[in-house]
């Protein structure tokens, strides 16, 4: 997903949403991006001698694209506006404004915090403190759809606007 139909498919997503978290959620993905970039790019070679699982590699290639990023973002926001709502969906996305932009499953776990009365201002906190850290599945298919057979969500924005 490029930057331009993120920003269009979070408008869709959620209406009231700010452009200007758009370009903040943008801006996270390239940093994701060039966090799973170095980190390939030093453990890469590690593979062959058994220090680095195939699994874990994967993960890291699926996600040093900024556009892959954005995919799983979005994926990420529109299973949770899916599952919890609007509401909690618009919750995790106005993080921006912190700014606390979060990782695509840490997100996952602050909609469950959310949906069972979390108070939302205490997310920033719990994020640092790492208590919405994620386990990494054993099978890849279980993350979002950057991961997994399914087809990213297509969306024709120009009959949107």
């Amino acid at each position: 997903m490029n930057r331009d139909n993120f920003a269009g498919s979070m408008k869709l997503l959620l209406p009231e949403s700010s452009e200007k978290l758009a370009a903040v959620w943008i801006r996270w993905a390239e940093e994701m991006t060039e966090y799973y970039s170095g980190w390939l790019a030093e453990n890469a070679k590690d593979v062959p001698n058994g220090e680095v699982s195939d699994k874990t590699l994967e993960f890291y290639r699926l996600r040093s694209n900024v556009e892959g990023n954005l995919q799983e973002i979005h994926a990420s926001l529109h299973n949770i506006n899916r599952q919890y709502g609007g509401v909690i969906c618009g919750q995790i996305y106005d993080l921006a404004a912190i700014p606390c932009c979060v990782y695509p499953l840490e997100a996952i776990n602050i909609a469950e915090y959310l949906h069972k009365g979390g108070n939302p201002n205490e997310i920033e906190q719990r994020t640092i403190d790492g208590e919405f850290e994620w386990e990494f599945p054993e099978n890849l298919a279980l993350l979002t759809p950057i991961a997994s057979d399914q087809q990213p969500l297509q969306m024709n924005l120009a009959q949107s606007w």
